[in-house]
């Protein structure tokens, strides 16, 4: 509803950039797209993130050709030229260096949001419901988007949805 314009506002990741370029390329290349983090409930207080699809983790079961074949895979990655590469994608590098880069500094009015996300974000828990929680969260927020209902009605209908049915 965002990309489309239906909405006015989402609260998304890193990822939502490369899927904005490709379904709605105006509105970056215009200038039309604004980022920043959500508000903290102190002013004082550091806004916070949690970091999360631009992890890579090598589990301890990696022997071998695997285990070389994944510390391969997690240096490739970090050097600057993937980072420009996942940068040019609409993603964010998973180091600080990567805003450094010539393709963040080009667009820094959109990165340096995610650059202080990284910087103050921390690990989500890990819940095995996550999935579940998270439909349920972007599903039951459609009524507020349209206008249907008032956002404070639909969260607290969301907040129950989950609480009886997921958790």
């Amino acid at each position: 509803m965002f990309v489309s314009g239906d909405a006015s506002i989402v609260t998304s990741g890193g990822y939502a950039l490369g899927y904005t370029r490709d379904n709605n390329p105006e509105m970056i290349e215009n200038g039309n797209l604004g980022v920043g983090l959500l508000p903290a409930p102190d002013s004082n207080a550091e806004r916070t993130s949690f970091l999360g699809g631009n992890s890579i983790v090598i589990t301890k079961q990696a022997t071998g050709e695997k285990l070389e074949a994944a510390k391969e895979f997690v240096r490739s990655v970090n050097t600057d030229s993937m980072m420009s590469v996942t940068l040019d994608n609409g993603y964010f590098p998973a180091r600080s260096a990567g805003f450094e880069l010539e393709t963040a500094q080009e667009n820094n009015d959109i990165f340096s949001s995610f650059e202080t996300a990284l910087a103050q974000g921390t690990a989500p828990p890990i819940n095995p419901n996550y999935r579940a929680v998270s439909s349920a969260l972007y599903s039951g927020m459609a009524p507020a988007l349209n206008g249907d209902q008032s956002a404070e009605s639909v969260l607290n209908d969301v907040v129950d949805r989950i609480n009886n049915n997921v958790l």
